[in-house]
């Protein structure tokens, strides 16, 4: 799926779906991603992987909507996991508005995963 700005890919790593974001986000296409990240989860879903590893700008709407999928995904028992790579340029913004200490945030994919896997 193609947004302005951003590019995203969705697909299902067994019952965990991961988005894997593309490009930038900011206000004119953050809800959007919301949107259709939330679309892809079903009734099989235990968690949400977002893989910001290729995301090169983010702004207060994407903190945002972060924040959002956090409440989202906790009222209904799912766990959202966050992939940014710790010398990312993106990462020091998600520090900065403390998202880590808000949603674990993890180098790879493949930690994400391994990290829900062990609360399901």
């Amino acid at each position: 799926m193609t947004m302005q700005l951003a590019r995203l890919d969705v697909r299902t790593s067994g019952d965990i779906v991961v988005a894997e974001i593309r490009g930038e986000i900011d206000m004119s296409n953050a809800t959007d991603l919301r949107s259709a990240t939330v679309a892809a989860l079903s009734n099989r879903s235990t968690g949400l992987i977002l893989d910001l590893t290729h995301v090169t700008y983010l702004d207060s709407a994407a903190i945002h909507v972060i924040y959002e999928l956090r409440e989202l995904l906790g009222g209904r028992g799912l766990q959202l996991r966050l992939v940014v790579r710790p010398d990312a340029p993106t990462f020091d913004a998600l520090r900065l508005t403390g998202v880590p200490d808000a949603v674990p945030v993890l180098a790879t994919a493949a930690e994400a995963e391994t990290s829900i896997a062990s609360v399901a």
